[in-house]
């Protein structure tokens, strides 16, 4: 089965109505059935490229008396039909995107890592949530922890998405992009970040030489897996974390600072990040109930894993602007953000090196 390829099943995946219906009736606890006016719309666009998400009508019929089913559902399903036309996009692996190869190597990923949900009901917040989750999953036994990635993620990450010749060319948009005037901090940009990928097998080493401690990490925390709802007094609620395929054992770092570079903007990350840091330190402390790793680790870890972090961020966002996706008001914010990440990476990297 290929993942990369149409099918014949929801949205041209290999999932089938009859598979869905199977898993609501077990989830649901009900013997109904989907009727003949059964509608499915995709959803998916701009909320992940690693699957397709399918909003349900099922059109219940011979439903038990006093029963009460959902009219609408969302269906997320493993697929890299939209990652092959975003490789596209991006250019990964040259103009034509992914090859065949490539894909048959990301399929084995995404198989690897399906199914690893987690329960987040009792998480109110973001970054309570997250240090939660890290916490309680300390006591797991090393045998329940044995599904999780390693130390290794970033380096299969890298290794599977990007390579030399690709990220280069990202590179070299980010010239377009920006004015003459920042041209030579672009220069220096390129040469950390060709840098730090150089060192991606060592750099797999360098937490556990300076004895970071290592969690639970989600590993893809950006704003389409989390989901919110609105109170009675209209503000933001978290409900749940979503996708866990990339559940990692890995410093801290990962996650808080793709958070905060992802969902923060400029003025709240850098003013409100150490802020959000000691939430998080003092999160996993109290559930955890002793301190596994100290404020300062925690803050040598996220900026340890900044760069990193922006690796994953600015090429995508660079290639967009390029490829006209964005209007000119998101243009003009992606840009102001982008550059004051190349600035603070870059100040990070000096710090460093």
């Amino acid at each position: 089965m290929s993942l990369y390829e149409a099918a014949d099943g929801i949205l041209e995946t290999h999932v089938t109505w009859e598979d869905v219906e199977k898993a609501m009736q077990q989830s649901l606890g009900t013997h109904a059935k989907f009727g003949e006016n059964r509608k499915v719309t995709n959803i998916s666009d701009m909320k992940g490229f690693m699957s397709r998400i399918a909003m349900v009508e099922p059109d219940w019929i011979n439903v038990e008396e006093g029963k009460t089913l959902p009219h609408k559902f969302a269906v997320k399903i493993s697929t890299q039909i939209a990652l092959l036309a975003l490789s596209k996009v991006l250019m990964f692996d040259g103009e034509g995107g992914f090859g065949e190869e490539k894909l048959k190597k990301l399929g084995v990923v995404t198989r690897e890592c399906h199914n690893r949900e987690v329960d987040t009901d009792e998480l109110v917040t973001l970054i309570r949530g997250i240090s939660t989750f890290s916490a309680l999953s300390e006591s797991l036994s090393p045998e329940e922890k044995k599904f999780a990635g390693g130390s290794d993620y970033l380096e299969r990450m890298f290794r599977e998405i990007f390579t030399s010749d690709s990220l280069k060319t990202h590179f070299s948009k980010m010239y377009a992009v920006f004015g003459e005037e920042k041209h030579k901090q672009v220069d220096k940009l390129v040469d950390t970040f060709i840098h730090y990928e150089s060192l991606l097998k060592k750099y797999s080493k360098i937490s556990e030489l300076l004895g970071h401690k290592l969690v639970f990490n989600h590993g893809d925390l950006w704003q389409s897996n989390m989901i919110h709802t609105k109170d009675e007094d209209g503000k933001m609620k978290l409900v749940a974390m979503i996708d866990w395929q990339s559940t990692s054992i890995l410093p801290p770092g990962l996650d808080t600072s793709r958070l905060m570079m992802g969902c923060l903007s400029t003025e709240d990350r850098r003013e409100k990040g150490p802020e959000l840091l000691r939430l998080y330190h003092q999160t996993f402390t109290e559930v955890h109930r002793k301190e596994l790793f100290s404020f300062e680790e925690l803050q040598d870890s996220y900026n340890l894993h900044f760069p990193m972090a922006a690796m994953l961020i600015i090429p995508g966002s660079i290639s967009f602007m390029a490829n006209g996706e964005m209007t000119e008001n998101e243009k003009d914010e992606t840009l102001e953000k982008i550059t004051a990440l190349m600035e603070d990476v870059l100040e990070v990297h000096d710090f460093h090196s």
